[in-house]
């Protein structure tokens, strides 16, 4: 628990700290939106860094947590339903054949559209 806590406030640290001179874009991120929040009207709400970290904290746990029980889900459903197991992997074969970057971003309505051929 002490390494997620201290990973929390090193990243509302880091993203505390003057932005350099490259002119990089802000980041579009939960984080950056408590910061704005505590900017803004953050003395108004009582709401302050040690609250941010407390956020991040949390994120950083839960994000942890949550995404190893949906991993587990997903793999244990594909081997229990081979026809599920073949469709991905056709799925996958065809995407790697036309080229297709696996790191891209998805956007919601991309994992949500009627071009998913699969089906629970």
């Amino acid at each position: 628990m002490l390494n997620i806590a201290a990973a929390a406030r090193g990243c509302v640290a880091k993203r505390m700290q003057p932005n350099d001179a490259s002119g990089a874009t802000p980041r579009r991120d939960i984080l950056q939106q408590l910061l704005q929040i505590y900017k803004t009207k953050g003395d108004e709400i009582d709401f302050g860094v040690p609250e941010i970290e407390t956020e991040a904290h949390t994120g950083l746990f839960a994000g942890f947590d949550t995404t190893a029980i949906a991993m587990h889900a997903v793999f244990y459903h594909l081997m229990k339903s081979s026809e599920a197991y073949k469709q991905l992997q056709l799925e996958l074969d065809s995407a790697a054949a036309r080229g297709s970057n696996a790191t891209a971003s998805w956007r919601w309505p991309d994992t949500t559209s009627s071009r998913s051929t699969w089906r629970p």
